[in-house]
């Protein structure tokens, strides 16, 4: 399986952990490891990385996705 590395920026501590949340949620509804200070989702299987890409992100909120192979 893929790796992912999920940066998450922002100025709004409570629409930084709501974001947080729905990554933990795909996460555990995919299986995919969890890992980091803020545990976010590691695993980049495909499933995964759709839901992901469909998470209502905050105006000031940034997110950035890292895979590694």
């Amino acid at each position: 399986m893929n790796q992912a590395r999920i940066k998450l920026t922002g100025t709004d501590p409570e629409k930084l952990a709501y974001v947080c949340d729905q990554l933990k949620k795909i996460a555990e509804r995919t299986g995919v490891d969890l890992s980091g200070p803020i545990p976010l989702p590691t695993g980049a299987d495909e499933r995964a990385m759709r839901q992901v890409m469909k998470v209502n992100v905050p105006d000031n909120v940034s997110i950035e996705i890292e895979l590694k192979g």
